[in-house]
């Protein structure tokens, strides 16, 4: 649009160029007509002298001087015929129509910019609406799912807290009778039926392990579990997740309760007992079911670089692959389909460490078994905990 105007304003200044200065239509009458012309202006002049007797010399010489003005004026005057009138009105109103032309060309774009603007505006307009109501219903629809789960995970509840004391109750009676039936066994029957009362109290316990960690799992994931820290010894932690699992142990297994350094005996921490005594339980039965031989070592204590207590599990077991370093922590995840239990220890030791703001973890350069790294108030590197561990 700009190249526009600038071409018509060209135009108009050729025009009114042109106008002011004609080439091409000089006529040869002009010059005898301005002859003429200049001859009678001369005749009206000499008529216009006042005689020089009736006026004195100033004055006749002023009058002088003004002829000779006028007379130099008429000969430089210039008389514009009517045909050069004609060119120049021609001029103008071609200019003016160009200058009309293009402010209606300009008018117009203009206009259709707004008509386009417009139309793209009410489409976007309706598209707005039309995403708005998109979004109104998948809202709707989310909600509605919310609450379905909302239910479905109340309805889940329920179900495994009905299954789990249904399955709990009968165990417990089976464990009660068997013992029993040992206590009322002479002195003859007593060391045979021994040997399969143990067997029926590590299945009965191995049952009850598997519905409390149901049980655990369903809790952590309805996020309603309520912390209540209390400052406690780390090595009664220790013992007393460790204590009850002796029995479990295969022949020619040991088990050591130790510190990390010679101060960390008498070392005290602030965290939930109950959720600390689950991680800890959780991984030192995990490395009982899968040690056949060797040893099993407890650690606790504090990195002497970091400060972050911690809680460890050594075993002489088989160890866990490189490419299972972080599966094995998955919900339901099992190495060997014919392992013991259902895969949910590691995934809720690892889901209550968070919980306690700490984390559970796998040394990868442990090659003697495996090595479970348990801390709380995470503040150090792995690195930094292991330097700590006795040679």
């Amino acid at each position: 649009m700009k190249r526009l105007i600038l071409h018509i304003a060209f135009v108009i200044a050729v025009a009114f160029t042109a106008a002011a200065h004609p080439v091409t239509t000089h006529r040869t009458e002009p010059c005898d007509s301005l002859e003429v012309q200049q001859s009678e202006d001369a005749d009206a002049t000499d008529s216009m002298q006042i005689p020089s007797r009736t006026i004195d010399s100033k004055t006749s010489d002023i009058i002088d001087t003004i002829e000779e003005q006028y007379i130099t004026v008429a000969d430089d005057f210039i008389l514009i015929d009517p045909g050069t009138m004609l060119r120049w009105a021609k001029y103008i109103i071609i200019g003016l129509l160009l200058i009309l032309t293009a402010l209606i060309v300009c008018a117009a774009i203009v206009i259709r910019k707004l008509l386009i603007s417009s139309s793209k505006l009410r489409s976007s307009n309706i598209l707005t609406t039309s995403e708005r109501n998109t979004l109104l219903h998948a809202k709707s629809d989310l909600e509605k799912a919310y609450e379905q789960a909302r239910a479905a995970e109340r309805i889940k509840t329920e179900f495994i807290n009905t299954i789990s004391h249904e399955i709990k109750e009968p165990a417990n009676v089976i464990l009660g009778y068997s013992r029993i039936l040992v206590d009322s066994a002479d002195s003859q029957m007593r060391p045979s039926m021994e040997k399969f009362i143990r067997i029926i109290e590590m299945n009965s316990l191995q049952l009850r392990t598997i519905v409390n960690d149901v049980l655990d799992v369903a809790e952590l994931d309805s996020s309603s579990v309520v912390l209540r820290n209390k400052n406690i010894s780390m090595k009664l932690l220790a013992e007393v997740a460790s204590e009850p699992l002796r029995s479990q142990l295969n022949d020619g297994v040991s088990m050591d309760v130790v510190p990390i350094l010679p101060d960390d005996e008498y070392m005290c921490i602030d965290v939930d007992p109950a959720r600390a005594l689950q991680v800890i339980t959780n991984l030192i039965s995990n490395a009982v079911k899968f040690t056949d031989k060797g040893r099993i070592t407890v650690y606790y204590g504090r990195n002497e670089v970091s400060g972050v207590p911690c809680f460890i599990v050594e075993d002489t077991g088989p160890g866990i692959p490189p490419d299972k370093v972080e599966a094995i922590f998955n919900q339901f995840y099992k190495l060997s389909r014919h392992s013991r239990g259902v895969g949910l220890g590691l995934h809720i030791c690892r889901k209550v460490s968070r919980l306690l703001g700490g984390e559970v973890t796998l040394d990868q350069e442990y090659t003697n078994g495996a090595r479970f790294i348990f801390f709380i108030f995470q503040t150090g590197s792995l690195e930094q905990i292991r330097k700590t561990l006795p040679n």
